[in-house]
């Protein structure tokens, strides 16, 4: 070894990229007593399928508006003689031509609303439809409502689901607290809309392996449990 405590041969540990998002793992560090984070009892925590229901019943929601956005701007710009056509392959070319104009547009602004709707919703205390339908809610480690940075993370990291028709929930059951993937990294929990917190927590770093580049996330623990020791990087003597 070095003066260092570095192991000869042995290259330097890539450093822990920090991100915000709890997630089981490896401690990096102590954990730190915050005065604002809190905990749920498990049974608080969403169900993987409840929370597969309520991101289908969003998604269908959302696609109900651009069908009938598209339906009514069809009226608009595709001739009344190409309406009445009988379905058909051809029929489907000809309306998109006719339509190609605004198609663009029409789907830049209907992501744009996606937007709106699963983070401006969230963020000012209110809850989408799916989550109205399921009784659940979305928090950060403080139990509130998440900020604005937090909940726009969320929503790009969550498009991957629905490409892969909700499959990333799967990992929910896998997780003590029922977290998917965009929770994990985004610093957000998915709990029972009338659920109280526990208890005060304490914030923990982890640490989960994204390819050979460590990630760390934030989690929380009961603040009456006892604090880890944290991991020690260094190889030994």
């Amino acid at each position: 070894m070095d003066a260092l405590g570095r192991s000869a041969g042995k290259p330097p540990a890539r450093p822990a990229y920090r991100l915000l998002g709890p997630a089981p793992g490896a401690i990096l560090g102590p954990m730190t007593q915050s005065p604002a984070a809190v905990y749920f009892r498990d049974c608080d925590y969403a169900s993987p399928l409840r929370r597969w229901l309520a991101a289908l019943a969003d998604f269908l929601l959302l696609a109900l508006v651009l069908s009938v956005t598209w339906t009514a701007l069809s009226f608009r710009y595709v001739p009344a003689e190409v309406r009445a056509l009988p379905p058909s392959r051809q029929k489907q070319q000809r309306v998109n031509e006719h339509m190609q104009p605004v198609a663009r547009p029409l789907f830049l602004s209907w992501m744009a609303g996606c937007f709106l709707y699963h983070v401006g919703v969230r963020r000012l205390g209110g809850r989408t439809v799916g989550h109205l339908l399921t009784g659940t809610r979305v928090v950060d480690a403080a139990g509130a409502a998440p900020s604005w940075q937090a909940l726009a993370r969320r929503f790009f990291i969550a498009l991957p689901t629905v490409v892969f028709l909700g499959l990333p929930y799967l990992a929910c059951a896998r997780d003590p607290r029922r977290r998917a993937p965009h929770d994990v990294w985004s610093g957000t929990w998915v709990v029972r809309a009338r659920a109280v917190p526990a208890g005060p927590a304490r914030v923990a770093w982890r640490t989960r392996l994204l390819g050979a580049w460590p990630l760390s996330y934030a989690d929380v623990e009961p603040a009456e449990a006892p604090i880890p020791e944290p991991l020690s990087t260094a190889a030994p003597a």
